[in-house]
């Protein structure tokens, strides 16, 4: 059972979460809804301990999750492959540094990029590995959740391809993951979302994850797990849709040109990878190590 009272969350100015209080009651299915903006990944993730409200109390079967030691949350936070989910994440003042875009693209400022993966797991192959191989191949330790030292660490694990570094600075994502399942098809993965300030992060992080850092050093993870869509988005502010003219905007935004009979006929081209396009789903098979 989980029961919240007067949680409040703030990042800087912004009040994400306002004085919310909730029950969820055991062996029932709750659905968590509300417009954009509403707090709701805020809530989750002071839920499984990731951020820590700036006010009020929440429960998680009768214990007050603000008090639990840092193994409890572990065992809290971990994700379908049983590593603890978000350890990395800035918070807080850094969060935010990490995802709003500021001056440097005035233009679109206080807006934010926007990555959507979806991932299926092969969780029996994953599984069969020893605890030691998964936390060569994550970058962690398992059930201490400790990263591995550099000295260990392969180069190509989860954590160091996602990593990246600029100038000597550490140019940082804020991401988030949650499990899913379907029984009935025997699916089960992860639905991704990451949020930076520029999308060369996105980028970056996913070409070192698919093409490899060098190239054909590629993230191991992803011989267990197969991303299967993914969509890149720009989120503008509100300021930048409120200074928005109606007539300024294109009629063919969303619309596609009509096609010649000859031409529809014909069945769609498939990109080429010098356009850049990272080509998720058969982008490993390019790389030349499938």
């Amino acid at each position: 059972m989980i029961e919240a009272r007067g949680l409040v969350k703030r990042y800087g100015s912004t009040i994400a979460v306002d004085n919310l209080s909730f029950d969820v009651m055991p062996g029932t299915v709750t659905g968590f809804l509300g417009p954009n903006g509403a707090g709701k990944s805020t809530t989750m993730r002071m839920m499984l301990g990731l951020d820590r409200p700036d006010a009020g109390h929440y429960w998680l079967d009768g214990r007050e999750v603000g008090t639990l030691s840092d193994e409890e949350l572990t065992a809290v936070r971990r994700d379908l492959i049983g590593f603890v989910d978000g350890t990395e994440n800035p918070v807080d003042q850094a969060a935010l540094n990490a995802t709003i875009i500021g001056e440097e693209d005035a233009t679109f400022a206080g807006g934010s990029y926007v990555i959507v993966q979806k991932y299926l797991h092969n969780l029996n192959g994953w599984n069969a590995l020893p605890i030691e191989e998964q936390e060569r191949i994550i970058g962690r330790t398992k059930l201490s959740n400790i990263e591995l030292d550099d000295a260990v660490k392969p180069t190509s694990a989860h954590n160091a391809l996602t990593t990246i570094i600029e100038d000597g600075e550490q140019l940082e994502i804020v991401r988030d993951n949650m499990p899913f399942g379907d029984v009935g098809k025997g699916e089960f993965g992860t639905y991704f979302i990451g949020y930076a300030r520029s999308p060369r992060r996105i980028e970056q992080m996913l070409e070192n994850m698919f093409v490899g850092r060098p190239p054909g050093n590629y993230d191991r993870l992803l011989d267990f797990s197969r991303a299967v869509t993914g969509t890149l988005f720009f989120v503008p502010s509100t300021t930048f849709l409120d200074n928005v003219a109606p007539e300024s905007v294109s009629p063919a935004i969303g619309m596609q040109t009509p096609q010649e009979p000859e031409e529809a006929d014909k069945p769609p081209s498939r990109s080429s990878p010098s356009d850049g396009s990272l080509g998720i789903g058969s982008l490993k098979k390019e790389a030349g190590y499938e």
